[in-house]
Order: C-alpha cells, then structure tokens, then sequence
C-alpha cells in the first residue's frame, strides 16, 4: 500500500479538513499549556492571526496567479478567488454566484470547512467574521487593487449563508 492507492479526491479531502482544524487544535493546545496566562496574552494573539489572514490572502493571490488564473474583471476575480479558496479549503466549501457583471459580483457561500471545523471543535464562530473579511479582501486586492470585497452576510454570525460581494472600489472623488 502507499500514497497512489488512496484516491486523489479523498487526500484533497483529508488535507484541506487537517489545514482548516490547525488553529482552533493551536488555540487549544495554547489555552491548555498556559493557563490563566492565555487570557493575557490572548488579544496579541487575536492580533497576530488578523494580520496573518492578511498575508494569507497575499499567498493566496500569489498561487492563483501562478496558476494563471485570470483577474482583470470582477468576474474573473471572483471567480479566481474562488477556485483558490477550494483549492486550499476543500470540497467542503460550496458556493454559487447570485449575480455578476463585469463590475460586481455577488455570491452566496453555503458550506464552509472553516466553520464546520470550528463547530465540531465547540468553537465560539463570531470571532471567524473578522479574519474571513481579513482574508477575502486581502486576497480579491492583491489579485486586482481596482477592486475589493465586502461580506454583507455570513453563517459565523447565524446567517443561513454567507453573502461576499467582489467590486470596483468607490472612487474617492465621489
């Protein structure tokens, strides 16, 4: 038996369910060696993750332009983000594009590995909000600058899916 046995969509599968376990498995493991002192130094944790989401969506935009992923339109890079963000979190994660042109697109996520993580994990998810935003928006302006991504809904905070909207940033004239 070795690695070629098991089916390509089954290792994707376990890699991308470990990768979206690590760090609530780290915030356990970090609680429970330190104790009371957790709660000390816990917002520089926090703040050090946020930023970390914000590198991530760098390396994220990084892969997919690698890929030769196209990112001119809105479109396209929601599109891209997309298929990088699946790539990395698994076929766990379940989309579908509400509506689109080549300015705005509006999408609807309803299955999310990181939540499902949190979840089993009895993680609180209102945390998740923050570095989701973090994360997308980093990755949707590094692939493109012209255009950014807000969230208007999301599951971590009890919405029946999350809502991204990828789109021309407003100019600061107006």
């Amino acid at each position: 038996m070795n690695i070629e046995n098991i089916p390509a969509e089954l290792r994707w599968e376990i890699a991308a369910k470990s990768a979206s376990a690590m760090p609530f498995a780290q915030e356990r493991v970090y609680r429970a060696v330190l104790g009371e002192k957790y709660k000390k130094i816990e917002p520089m944790l926090e703040a050090a993750d946020f930023e970390l989401r914000i590198e991530s969506g760098k390396q994220i935009s990084n892969m997919a332009k690698e890929l030769g992923l196209p990112y001119e339109t809105a479109e396209d890079v929601d599109n891209t983000q997309s298929i990088a963000s699946k790539i990395l979190l698994g076929p766990e994660l379940k989309y579908e594009t509400v509506k689109s042109s080549s300015d705005q697109v509006q999408t609807h996520i309803t299955g999310c590995p990181v939540l499902n993580r949190a979840r089993e994990m009895e993680v609180d998810t209102e945390f998740l909000f923050d570095h989701c935003v973090a994360q997308n928006k980093s990755t949707v302006e590094n692939l493109n600058p012209k255009y950014t991504q807000r969230i208007t809904k999301a599951m971590c905070r009890g919405d029946p899916y999350c809502e991204t909207c990828t789109e021309l940033k407003k100019s600061k004239l107006h």
